[in-house]
């Protein structure tokens, strides 16, 4: 009978999705007191959270900074209601989401004594220099405010000794898309086969702090393209999501024959947004399409004509 009792206690504690060094300030009760609303607008007012948000981790900090607990949203529960419902400890809390960390992303949060300042995330093969195939995620980052006002500081909540608090967390973008398109470069296999080419995005930002500010560390994003139907080509096309990135960028966009790994072409994104008037969108999405299309005796660089990506990317 002990052990029933203990198994039960451990299943519960399991559940509850609670992780830190203060157990008692995030444990799973049948009144929760603190609920959690996600919201994702675009440049006209038009909520779209639902078509581009399908999984959102919660982390929730206490007043001196030390992690607390986490828990994870899925694309299951986002459809029932686009938020979640937690149960913490009279308090101040500092709250931070991240939304789309699938396979490309990691968290540092696995330690109980770790702190605000010290969390990250990152790229998830940032120390595997040799990958081939690198990408990142299409990143949201999201802190509250609150539906009622109070003397808290700015994205902090307060859960009273009595009572329930409301929180509304609107999401911004924390990556750049870089869609590449190819054509006309001849590489075969043994067989004969045209191969599309291996394209490789250089100088890519690994780590955001919980600040939303990247760090210094680069790794290069890889891929080995894949040829689709566009405007009656075949195009080789792939599509990365980056971190943000100014647009003094120093990334730099190659493109290589997949056959031997040799470089046939290498560019300035920086350059490349320059010559096109790319601009970074401060309150939107950034993407940045480019073509590069090579002919008998030359390689020309520049934007696509058929305007949104025609190709869906897997997310």
């Amino acid at each position: 009978m002990k052990l029933f009792y203990i198994s039960l206690l451990l299943s519960a504690l399991f559940l509850s999705g609670c992780i830190g060094e203060d157990m008692d300030a995030c444990i799973e009760s049948e009144t929760n007191n603190l609920t959690l609303k996600f919201c994702y607008t675009d440049g006209d007012g038009w909520d779209i959270f639902s078509d581009k948000i399908n999984k959102v981790d919660v982390f929730v900090f206490n007043q001196t900074g030390s992690f607390i607990c986490a828990e994870s949203v899925d694309k299951t529960s986002l459809s029932i209601f686009a938020g979640t419902q937690m149960n913490l400890s009279p308090g101040t809390y500092r709250i931070i989401c991240w939304a789309n960390s699938f396979d490309n992303t990691k968290f540092n949060i696995s330690d109980d004594n770790i702190t605000f300042t010290d969390a990250f995330i990152h790229n998830s093969l940032w120390e595997d220099v040799d990958a081939l195939f690198v990408n990142g995620d299409p990143l949201y980052y999201g802190q509250p405010i609150q539906d009622e006002l109070s003397s808290s500081q700015e994205f902090t909540v307060i859960i009273p000794d009595k009572g329930e608090a409301t929180a509304t967390i609107p999401f911004c973008p924390a990556h750049i898309t870089i869609e590449v398109f190819v054509t006309g470069l001849e590489d075969l296999s043994i067989g004969g086969e045209l191969l599309a080419p291996t394209i490789e995005l250089a100088e890519i930002f690994t780590h955001y702090n919980f600040d939303m500010q990247t760090l210094e560390a680069t790794i290069p994003y890889r891929d080995i393209s894949t040829f689709h139907s566009i405007d009656e080509q075949q195009i080789a096309a792939s599509c990365f999501y980056t971190p943000l990135f100014d647009e003094d960028t120093s990334i730099e966009i190659i493109i290589k024959k997949t056959s031997d790994q040799t470089t046939v072409t290498a560019f300035s994104l920086a350059d490349f947004m320059i010559e096109n008037n790319i601009k970074i969108d401060p309150t939107g999405e950034t993407v940045i399409p480019i073509l590069i299309e090579y002919k008998q005796a030359s390689v020309e660089i520049k934007l696509p004509t058929w305007g949104k990506n025609p190709i869906k990317p897997e997310m």
